[in-house]
């Protein structure tokens, strides 16, 4: 099982010792997952002027590799920023992509903070941010 853990660039399955029953499907859905290309060494360019990148907080702090069918939400805290590139290898070729928002997809209220804060707080609970 480590193997595969470390074969499928970051991403993990909970194996309950009470559930054994369940293990060889989560082993096989791992075994699929190593078999498939993925996105590794996902970074995020966060697009903010006069900004430090030390001041701008994303969580959680550490991308794993993204595979087919799944996804994974990142937040961060940057004022007024409205655009980001992501950046990841597959394979040995560069993957390269910007992602925006309008105004009109900008939200008000508290919401989005509150996650981003829970997403953050977690990666602190986790040890991943200092």
């Amino acid at each position: 099982m480590r193997t595969l853990a470390l074969a499928s660039g970051g991403h993990f399955d909970l194996f309950n010792p009470t559930e054994s029953a369940k293990w060889p499907q989560k082993i096989s859905k791992l075994y699929d997952i190593c078999m498939e290309p993925a996105v590794k060494q996902v970074n995020i360019n966060w697009k903010a002027f006069g900004i430090n990148k030390e001041e701008i907080e994303q969580a959680p702090m550490y991308i794993s590799s993204l595979f087919n069918k799944t996804r994974q939400t990142i937040y961060g805290f940057i004022p007024n920023c409205r655009s980001a590139t992501l950046t990841g290898l597959v394979g040995q070729q560069e993957l390269e992509t910007i992602v925006s928002c309008t105004d009109l997809q900008v939200t008000k209220g508290d919401s989005l903070h509150k996650l981003a804060a829970k997403s953050i707080i977690d990666d602190y609970l986790n040890g991943m941010q200092l």
